[in-house]
C-alpha cells in the first residue's frame, strides 16, 4: 500500500474548437481525473473534488503490452521458440488479437506472409517463450514477427466542452489510488498544469477594420 496518490505527467495538451485532447502518464494504476480551464477566468486551482466532479474520469494503467517488430516487416528469419498455438487466420490482425487474448502466456505473434507452419500447416503461429539471438533461415516461408512487450502507456484522454478560438486555456490532472482512495494534493495537482492556446480569434478572417456611415438623424430638446 502507498501512503500517496499515484504520480502522474501530463505530456501534451492539445485544444481545438470543440475538444481538448490531454497525454499523459502515470507511475502506477491510478483513477485519473482532467479537466481545462479559460485562463481568464482561472481563480486558483483545482481541487481533486472538483475535477473529479465536471471533469473527465478514466482508470489509467502505468504499461500495457503492446507489439514491438522484430526485423523486416516480412523476413525469411525464424526464431527458436516454443508453441503455444497455431491456426489459420485471414488476416495478420486476426493472429494480433488472439496472441493478446492469450498474454502473458503468448508473447511473441508469427504470421506467415507465405507458406505456412511445416508441423501443423497453419499460417499464424503463437509463442509462449522465444530467443532472439537464435534463428534460422527459411527457404520455404516468409515471417511476420511481433513480440509482445509491457511499456509506459501514453494515455489519450479526451474533454468535451465549447472552447473559444485564440484562447489560453490550462489543463490541470488528479490522481486517485483505486485501493486505498488516497487523492492528489492540490500542490501536486498544481504541478501538473500545462497550458496551451486555442487556433484562431475572435475576428479570423476579417482583416479590415469596420467602417460606421451616418445616414442621419435628428435633435430635440430631451435628446
Amino acid at each position: 500500500r502507498h501512503a500517496v496518490s499515484p504520480p502522474m505527467t501530463i505530456l501534451d495538451l492539445d485544444v481545438s474548437e470543440s475538444t481538448a485532447q490531454v497525454i499523459l502518464n502515470v507511475s502506477r494504476r491510478a483513477k485519473v481525473s482532467c479537466g481545462v480551464i479559460d485562463a481568464r477566468y482561472l481563480l486558483r486551482t483545482p481541487t481533486a473534488l472538483e475535477l473529479e466532479r465536471w471533469g473527465t474520469t478514466a482508470l489509467v494503467n502505468p504499461t500495457s503490452p503492446q507489439y514491438v517488430q522484430l526485423g523486416d516487416l516480412t523476413t525469411r528469419t525464424d526464431y527458436e521458440q516454443t508453441t503455444l498455438k497455431t491456426m489459420n487466420v485471414v488476416i495478420i490482425e486476426e493472429c494480433q488479437e488472439e496472441c493478446l487474448k492469450l498474454y502473458p502466456d503468448c508473447v511473441l505473434m508469427t504470421f506467415f506472409a507465405s507458406g505456412s507452419d511445416l508441423a501443423t500447416g497453419r499460417n499464424c503461429r503463437l509463442s509462449r517463450v522465444f530467443d532472439d539471438n537464435k534463428t534460422r533461415e527459411s527457404s520455404s516461408a516468409l515471417f511476420t514477427h511481433l513480440a509482445l512487450y509491457e511499456l509506459p502507456v501514453r494515455y489519450k484522454m479526451t474533454l468535451p466542452g465549447t472552447l473559444w478560438p485564440g484562447a489560453i486555456y490550462h489543463a490541470y490532472c488528479s490522481t486517485r489510488d483505486p485501493w486505498t482512495n488516497i487523492h492528489s494534493t492540490w500542490k501536486a495537482i498544481a504541478d501538473t498544469r500545462v497550458t496551451e492556446r486555442s487556433e484562431g480569434a475572435l475576428d479570423a478572417g476579417s482583416l479590415n477594420k469596420p467602417r460606421i456611415y451616418i445616414l442621419g438623424g435628428d435633435a430635440s430638446v430631451t435628446s
